[in-house]
């Protein structure tokens, strides 16, 4: 297991295990196009792989960052996002995100970006789980 080292950034490869020892999970991830449908969970989740254009990171919020909100591809700030969830001020910067560059690809826990939702025009999937130890 590779752990993320306190305000450092850490790049996903396939068929990893990725801890984050502050919150006391796992997350781990891998590449495919599985046969069965996306699971129904917060905790888990699917891209489409072939939208990704930066090396996927986990870390906590930067400024500049963004989510695509709408099927429109209207985008929303990532602070904004928070406060909008009445997310409290001081958890704001603790919250783990899964990132393309400022584009953030999963609010882990809340949602994920519009842009990078699974559809039927989807050829490979990287799904993401985070799982508590």
């Amino acid at each position: 297991c590779v752990c993320r080292p306190k305000g450092q950034h850490l790049a996903l490869r396939t068929r990893n295990t990725v801890c984050l020892p502050e919150k006391g999970q796992d997350m781990e991830h891998h590449r495919g196009r599985p046969a069965e449908p996306a699971p129904d969970s917060l905790y888990t989740k699917w891209f489409d792989y072939d939208k990704i254009i930066n090396c996927v990171k986990i870390r906590t919020r930067l400024q500049g960052d963004y989510l695509t909100i709408n099927s429109d591809m209207g985008r929303k700030s990532l602070k904004d996002y928070l406060i909008d969830h009445k997310i409290p001020k001081e958890e704001r910067n603790s919250i783990f995100v899964v990132a393309d560059g400022s584009h953030i690809m999963w609010v882990i826990g809340l949602r994920i970006s519009e842009y990078y939702k699974v559809t039927d025009k989807t050829r490979k999937i990287l799904e993401i789980s985070v799982k508590e130890r």
